[in-house]
């Protein structure tokens, strides 16, 4: 699914053949007596994933190939003829969603139901609905794009070479073109705080501008003990899980994603169970959540997604500040993101992970591990593993819940320990 998916987006791929075996995906099932659903790819998706067949400067022509072209499209009522007719005619045309949105953000204007005043502040007020919430953050960090690319030009003529401005009746552009300006003039005046992010931060994060002011305030406002406490959220590359909560709560409180829905500092408890290297089937639901899917959901599509940016946003700011009040701080913040991203709770199961270990395998090795004597005397935990009897290995990664050992374990290992054979006498 992964691959598809990779595929179907990805836009700079150097491949010459690819291959797909069915139009239909099976969608996993994660309770126990439930059936397994299949979903069908649309005909715009099979193509765009078959455009990525021979590259321009790679290939002089590409092949796709469709192994099982009828497996399981009986079981999504969909006949084959579509897929089969590359005439981009018979496809739905493209459309543009930030289009979409400047006119749903002008009819609400119209209709009385937002005022154009309240997009002028740097935080978005609650009474901006989350639909015009997120056309106003896209504009402003496509801005703030602009700006850090170095492109020299009025807002309203990059606007108008966007596919939303061709797709945009004449009649609605003047109203596009002065909400643009007004969103260049909200950068105009956050960029002229000195103690704000820069442009090139704000394009790399790709943040909202009402999510990095609310981070900066919560950062300023702390007091030296309060910010010498977030930098012991790591100790020697472990995760300090007493302190973990009361940055993780902070942090999410003050996020947004662009849309607007708020990320909720409830959620805390759930990336900190994430971290432990803990299985979904052991991490508590939260609010309003009856499935384990709903959980998996949660923390793949909007916990994942977005809260390791904001913990590299607040970095910098911390950065910033310990730096003014001569507080001591080695980044260990922007150490928790990539632990947080891999849902790990050490370096050294982050290391396992990226050689391709699954993440709660790599958390009971890790844990295994920097408990022993090896670690002490700083061995590698590659080195460690490496060494260990493969009936060891599986004890560990079994646990006293008798976990399932990952179908890819042994490859794994067995690829980690051709890597760190002794060299011959």
């Amino acid at each position: 699914t992964t691959e598809i998916y990779t595929l179907s987006l990805h836009d700079a791929l150097p491949i010459s053949t690819v291959i797909v075996q069915s139009l239909t995906m099976k969608d996993p099932t994660f309770e126990v007596g439930k059936p397994m659903s299949w979903r069908v790819f649309t005909p715009r998706k099979f193509w765009n994933i078959a455009g990525r067949a021979g590259r321009p400067g790679f290939d002089h022509e590409g092949q796709v190939i469709l192994y099982e072209a009828s497996l399981g499209l009986e079981r999504v009522d969909a006949l084959i003829d579509p897929y089969t007719n590359p005439d981009i005619r018979q496809i739905p045309p493209v459309t543009s969603a930030l289009a979409t949105g400047l006119t749903t953000i002008r009819e609400e204007v119209a209709a009385g139901t937002l005022e154009l005043g309240a997009l002028e502040s740097r935080e978005l007020p609650d009474s901006v609905s989350k639909r015009a919430q997120g056309v106003v953050n896209l504009l402003r960090v496509g801005l703030a794009h602009a700006r850090a690319s170095g492109i020299d030009a009025d807002p309203g003529d990059y606007f108008q070479q966007t596919l939303a401005a061709r797709m945009l009746p004449a009649s609605e552009l003047a109203f596009a073109r002065r909400l643009v300006a007004q969103q260049d003039r909200v950068l105009d005046d956050y960029f002229s705080d000195p103690t704000a992010a820069s442009v090139e931060l704000v394009a790399e994060l790709g943040l909202s501008i009402d999510t990095l002011t609310r981070l900066q305030r919560y950062v300023s406002e702390l007091e030296d003990w309060q910010l010498e406490a977030v930098t012991h959220v790591l100790y020697g590359g472990v995760i300090n899980f007493k302190q973990l909560p009361y940055l993780l709560s902070s942090v999410m409180k003050n996020m947004a994603e662009l849309e607007g829905g708020k990320l909720s500092g409830w959620y805390s408890t759930i990336v900190a169970d994430w971290c432990q290297g803990k299985p979904f089937s052991d991490i508590k639901l939260a609010r309003g959540q009856s499935r384990l899917e709903d959980l998996i959901g949660l923390m793949y599509s909007r916990i994942q997604y977005i809260l390791p940016w904001g913990l590299y946003a607040t970095d910098r700011f911390v950065a910033g500040e310990t730096a003014k009040r001569g507080i001591d701080y080695d980044r260990e913040v922007n150490k928790l993101a990539y632990l947080v991203d891999a849902g790990v709770p050490d370096w050294a199961a982050l290391r396992l992970t990226t050689a391709g270990v699954e993440r709660t395998d790599a958390a009971r090795l890790s844990r295994v591990y920097l408990a022993s004597r090896e670690a002490r005397e700083t061995t590698d935990i590659i080195r460690w593993l490496s060494a260990q009897p493969d009936e060891r290995l599986v004890q560990i990664v079994r646990g006293a819940d008798r976990r399932r050992v990952d179908y890819d374990f042994e490859r794994v290992v067995r690829d980690l320990r051709g890597d760190h054979k002794p060299p011959a006498s």
